[in-house]
This record gives structure tokens, sequence and C-alpha cells, in this order.
């Protein structure tokens, strides 16, 4: 089992990594809205991690609206729910992606990818897992956000093999990103030949 320290450690690199988790699942949503919209300044709020009170108060505005689609407001409630995330209510983050979940099926991968980044902030590790395996098999834009959050869940939980395994996976889908390669960086591969 992990230490305090170490699982302290893993808890705040997974919420630096939340707006890295975002950003791919949500980046469709940047044509969809009118500049200056509500809707459009809760997306610019996830993307961001300064003034994110007011971007909380812009998804409300922007949810409270009824002239949005059914894929828009899916989506403002997957951007708030990152939001919460980044302001440490992670708890009623899941509110907002089970509600985006309702209100267009069609994003449960996205919204399953950052479920997942909660699920670990909460720390319910085997849940996270779960989450982030859905949103992998579900195909998940995000992907290596997926794998890597997988990976810390399954770190957290001990299985070093397997979390090793998912931030190679996720090193592999997203070469560039550097949040799985630290991961990595961590671990002392031996071989047993």
């Amino acid at each position: 089992m992990a230490s305090r320290e170490g699982v302290m450690s893993i808890r705040l690199a997974i919420l630096a990594a939340v707006i890295g988790l975002s950003a791919p699942a949500n980046a469709q949503v940047y044509t969809a809205y009118a500049a200056g919209s509500p809707a459009r300044n809760c997306f610019e709020g996830a993307m961001q991690r300064n003034a994110q009170r007011e971007a909380l108060y812009e998804c409300d505005r922007a949810i409270a609206r009824a002239n949005l689609t059914q894929n828009e407001l899916a989506k403002t409630h997957i951007n708030r729910g990152i939001i919460l995330i980044n302001i440490g209510h992670a708890d009623e983050a899941l509110d907002d992606f089970r509600r985006a979940d309702e209100i267009d099926p069609t994003l449960m991968a996205e919204s399953a990818t950052n479920r997942s980044a909660a699920l670990i902030l909460l720390e319910r590790y085997a849940e996270a897992v779960e989450a982030a395996d859905y949103a992998v098999s579900a195909g998940t834009n995000s992907r290596a956000n997926a794998l890597f959050n997988r990976g810390v869940a399954l770190e957290l939980l001990g299985d070093i093999r397997s979390a090793y395994e998912s931030y190679r996976d996720a090193a592999e889908v997203a070469p560039d990103w550097s949040r799985p390669r630290e991961a990595l960086d961590r671990f002392q591969v031996h071989s047993l030949s």
C-alpha cells in the first residue's frame, strides 16, 4: 500500500492533470458557442485554472438558459464538473458528469474520463479504474488521460505492475504529454530473465 505522502503527491499530480483531462474531450465545444456567451465562458474556464469561481458562475448561467442544444448542455455540465474538480468539489463534479450522461449518452466516454479523476480525488480508486476502463473501451477522445487516471488509481490500490502498464500505454498514446513519462520515471523495471 502506498504511504500517506505518496498518496498525497499522486493526488496532487492527478489534480494538476485535470486540465489535461478536459482539453481533448471538450475541444469540440469551442466551436458550438458564440463568443462571449456563458457556455463559451464556462468552456474557457474549464480549460484554464484561473478565475474558476467566475467560470462556475458562467456555467450556471449557461445551464439556466434554455437556448442550448442537448449536446451543448451536456458538454456544459462536463465543463462545470471539471471546474468543480479544480476548486476541490469532486463530489459535486460527479453529479454534473451523471447529468451529462443523462442528457446526451453519446458523451458518456468523455464524462467517464473526467469522472475517473474525480473518483481518484475522492479516494474511490476501484471506481476510478472502472470509469477509466469504460472511457477507454467506449472510445474516449481523451484515451491517454483515461489511461493515466487508470494508472494513478491502480498505483494507489497497490497494483504496481498494472499501473506501470497504464502509464506506459498513456505515454504511447500521447508521446508529447509529460505526465505519463514522469510517472514512468518513478519506476524501476527489473528483468526476471
